[in-house]
Protein backbone atom coordinates (compact mmCIF):
# COMPACT_ATOMS: atom_id res chain seq x y z
CA UNK A 1 0.00 0.00 0.00
CA UNK A 2 1.07 3.65 -0.07
CA UNK A 3 1.19 6.62 2.23
CA UNK A 4 0.66 9.66 0.05
CA UNK A 5 2.74 8.76 -2.97
CA UNK A 6 4.93 6.18 -1.17
CA UNK A 7 4.11 2.49 -1.02
CA UNK A 8 4.05 0.77 2.39
CA UNK A 9 4.66 -2.87 3.30
CA UNK A 10 1.79 -5.32 3.78
CA UNK A 11 2.07 -5.40 7.59
CA UNK A 12 1.30 -1.67 7.71
CA UNK A 13 -1.74 -2.25 5.55
CA UNK A 14 -2.95 -4.76 8.18
CA UNK A 15 -2.27 -2.18 10.92
CA UNK A 16 -4.40 0.37 9.09
CA UNK A 17 -7.28 -2.04 8.93
CA UNK A 18 -6.94 -3.11 12.58
CA UNK A 19 -6.77 0.41 14.04
CA UNK A 20 -3.27 0.16 15.53
CA UNK A 21 -1.91 3.20 13.73
CA UNK A 22 -2.78 5.81 16.37
CA UNK A 23 -1.09 3.82 19.14
CA UNK A 24 1.97 3.36 16.95
CA UNK A 25 2.08 7.09 16.24
CA UNK A 26 1.95 7.92 19.96
CA UNK A 27 4.79 5.51 20.76
CA UNK A 28 6.83 6.87 17.86
CA UNK A 29 6.47 10.46 19.02
CA UNK A 30 7.32 9.54 22.61
CA UNK A 31 10.58 8.00 21.41
CA UNK A 32 11.24 11.03 19.20
CA UNK A 33 10.73 13.49 22.06
CA UNK A 34 13.04 11.46 24.31
CA UNK A 35 15.82 11.32 21.71
CA UNK A 36 15.49 15.01 20.87
CA UNK A 37 15.75 15.80 24.59
CA UNK A 38 18.96 13.80 24.89
CA UNK A 39 20.32 15.43 21.74
CA UNK A 40 19.52 18.91 23.08
CA UNK A 41 21.16 18.31 26.48
CA UNK A 42 24.31 16.76 25.01
CA UNK A 43 24.74 19.25 22.14
CA UNK A 44 28.11 20.94 22.25
CA UNK A 45 29.88 18.32 24.34
CA UNK A 46 33.48 17.88 23.27
CA UNK A 47 34.26 14.37 22.01
CA UNK A 48 37.27 12.76 20.43
CA UNK A 49 36.95 10.67 17.28
CA UNK A 50 36.76 7.39 19.22
CA UNK A 51 34.11 8.75 21.60
CA UNK A 52 32.06 10.10 18.72
CA UNK A 53 31.95 6.84 16.77
CA UNK A 54 31.35 4.73 19.86
CA UNK A 55 28.80 6.94 21.63
CA UNK A 56 27.37 9.72 19.49
CA UNK A 57 27.26 8.10 16.05
CA UNK A 58 24.96 5.18 17.01
CA UNK A 59 22.67 7.61 18.84
CA UNK A 60 22.59 9.97 15.84
CA UNK A 61 21.74 7.05 13.56
CA UNK A 62 18.81 6.11 15.78
CA UNK A 63 17.70 9.73 16.04
CA UNK A 64 17.76 10.19 12.27
CA UNK A 65 15.79 6.99 11.77
CA UNK A 66 13.14 7.91 14.34
CA UNK A 67 12.70 11.36 12.77
CA UNK A 68 12.01 9.73 9.40
CA UNK A 69 9.81 7.03 10.96
CA UNK A 70 7.77 9.60 12.91
CA UNK A 71 7.15 11.61 9.75
CA UNK A 72 6.08 8.44 7.99
CA UNK A 73 3.74 7.59 10.88
CA UNK A 74 1.95 10.93 10.51
CA UNK A 75 1.28 10.08 6.86
CA UNK A 76 0.14 6.58 7.82
CA UNK A 77 -2.31 8.10 10.29
CA UNK A 78 -3.75 10.32 7.55
CA UNK A 79 -4.13 7.28 5.28
CA UNK A 80 -5.78 5.34 8.10
CA UNK A 81 -8.35 8.12 8.37
CA UNK A 82 -9.07 7.67 4.63
CA UNK A 83 -7.76 11.10 3.70
CA UNK A 84 -8.35 12.26 0.14
CA UNK A 85 -5.65 12.08 -2.52
CA UNK A 86 -5.28 15.87 -2.40
CA UNK A 87 -4.75 15.79 1.38
CA UNK A 88 -2.26 12.93 1.16
CA UNK A 89 -0.27 14.75 -1.50
CA UNK A 90 -0.25 17.98 0.52
CA UNK A 91 0.88 16.13 3.64
CA UNK A 92 3.61 14.36 1.67
CA UNK A 93 4.94 17.72 0.44
CA UNK A 94 4.82 19.23 3.95
CA UNK A 95 6.56 16.14 5.35
CA UNK A 96 9.31 16.49 2.76
CA UNK A 97 9.84 20.13 3.69
CA UNK A 98 9.86 19.25 7.40
CA UNK A 99 12.50 16.55 6.96
CA UNK A 100 14.71 18.88 4.95
CA UNK A 101 14.31 21.56 7.63
CA UNK A 102 15.35 19.08 10.33
CA UNK A 103 18.43 18.03 8.35
CA UNK A 104 19.33 21.70 7.90
CA UNK A 105 18.86 22.36 11.61
CA UNK A 106 21.16 19.49 12.62
CA UNK A 107 23.73 20.83 10.17
CA UNK A 108 23.72 24.59 10.75
CA UNK A 109 21.70 25.42 13.88
CA UNK A 110 23.37 23.25 16.54
CA UNK A 111 26.66 23.54 18.39
CA UNK A 112 27.77 20.09 17.20
CA UNK A 113 26.82 19.58 13.52
CA UNK A 114 25.52 16.04 12.93
CA UNK A 115 26.36 14.49 9.54
CA UNK A 116 24.61 11.20 10.31
CA UNK A 117 21.16 12.78 10.45
CA UNK A 118 21.81 14.16 6.95
CA UNK A 119 22.91 10.75 5.72
CA UNK A 120 19.75 9.15 7.09
CA UNK A 121 17.71 11.83 5.34
CA UNK A 122 19.50 11.13 2.05
CA UNK A 123 18.83 7.40 2.49
CA UNK A 124 15.13 8.05 3.17
CA UNK A 125 14.65 10.21 0.08
CA UNK A 126 16.58 7.73 -2.05
CA UNK A 127 14.11 5.08 -0.88
CA UNK A 128 11.16 7.34 -1.69
CA UNK A 129 12.49 7.92 -5.19
CA UNK A 130 12.94 4.18 -5.66
CA UNK A 131 9.34 3.47 -4.60
CA UNK A 132 8.01 6.13 -6.95
CA UNK A 133 9.61 4.30 -9.89
CA UNK A 134 6.89 1.62 -9.75
CA UNK A 135 3.45 3.16 -10.35
CA UNK A 136 1.85 -0.29 -10.79
CA UNK A 137 2.28 -1.09 -7.10
CA UNK A 138 1.50 2.49 -6.15
CA UNK A 139 -1.86 2.44 -7.91
CA UNK A 140 -2.91 -0.98 -6.62
CA UNK A 141 -6.73 -0.80 -6.25
CA UNK A 142 -6.76 -3.51 -3.55
CA UNK A 143 -4.81 -1.49 -0.99
CA UNK A 144 -6.38 0.39 1.93
CA UNK A 145 -7.78 3.79 0.88
CA UNK A 146 -6.95 3.23 -2.83
CA UNK A 147 -6.00 6.16 -5.03
CA UNK A 148 -4.69 6.46 -8.58
CA UNK A 149 -1.74 8.80 -9.08
CA UNK A 150 -1.04 10.31 -12.50
CA UNK A 151 2.36 10.02 -14.18
CA UNK A 152 3.12 13.76 -14.12
CA UNK A 153 2.58 14.03 -10.36
CA UNK A 154 4.72 10.98 -9.68
CA UNK A 155 7.44 12.21 -12.01
CA UNK A 156 7.59 15.57 -10.23
CA UNK A 157 7.70 13.94 -6.81
CA UNK A 158 10.39 11.53 -7.99
CA UNK A 159 12.60 14.37 -9.21
CA UNK A 160 11.98 16.32 -6.00
CA UNK A 161 12.96 13.28 -3.93
CA UNK A 162 16.20 12.97 -5.90
CA UNK A 163 16.98 16.65 -5.41
CA UNK A 164 16.35 16.54 -1.66
CA UNK A 165 18.37 13.33 -1.40
CA UNK A 166 21.34 15.15 -2.93
CA UNK A 167 20.80 18.20 -0.72
CA UNK A 168 20.67 16.01 2.39
CA UNK A 169 23.88 14.27 1.35
CA UNK A 170 25.51 17.66 0.78
CA UNK A 171 24.34 18.76 4.25
CA UNK A 172 26.00 15.67 5.69
CA UNK A 173 29.28 16.66 4.03
CA UNK A 174 28.92 20.21 5.36
CA UNK A 175 28.19 18.94 8.88
CA UNK A 176 31.20 16.63 8.81
CA UNK A 177 33.42 19.46 7.58
CA UNK A 178 32.17 21.79 10.32
CA UNK A 179 32.87 19.16 12.97
CA UNK A 180 36.42 18.73 11.68
CA UNK A 181 37.06 22.48 11.59
CA UNK A 182 35.69 22.94 15.11
CA UNK A 183 37.84 20.05 16.30
CA UNK A 184 40.97 21.69 14.91
CA UNK A 185 40.01 25.02 16.48
CA UNK A 186 39.51 23.42 19.90
CA UNK A 187 42.88 21.67 19.61
CA UNK A 188 44.59 24.94 18.66
CA UNK A 189 42.91 26.81 21.53
CA UNK A 190 43.93 24.09 23.96
CA UNK A 191 47.51 24.27 22.73
CA UNK A 192 47.53 28.08 23.11
CA UNK A 193 46.18 27.81 26.65
CA UNK A 194 48.89 25.28 27.51
CA UNK A 195 51.58 27.61 26.14
CA UNK A 196 50.17 30.56 28.10
CA UNK A 197 50.13 28.53 31.28
CA UNK A 198 53.71 27.44 30.67
CA UNK A 199 54.81 31.05 30.13
CA UNK A 200 53.17 32.13 33.36
CA UNK A 201 54.93 29.38 35.28
CA UNK A 202 58.28 30.39 33.84
CA UNK A 203 57.71 34.06 34.77
CA UNK A 204 56.70 33.06 38.26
Amino acid sequence: MVVGPVRLPVHLDISLRSGLVTASLCFMFSILVSLLGISWTTDGQVMGAAEYFLLRAPFSLQLGWIIVASTLSVNVQADALSASQESLLALAVVSTAALLAVVTMFTLAVKSPDPIVGLVGAWAFAGIRSELNNPVLLNDPTRFNPSTWDVVTLGGLRQAALGICLVSAAMAVVAASLRIVKGYRRAAESEDESEDASDLEQKA
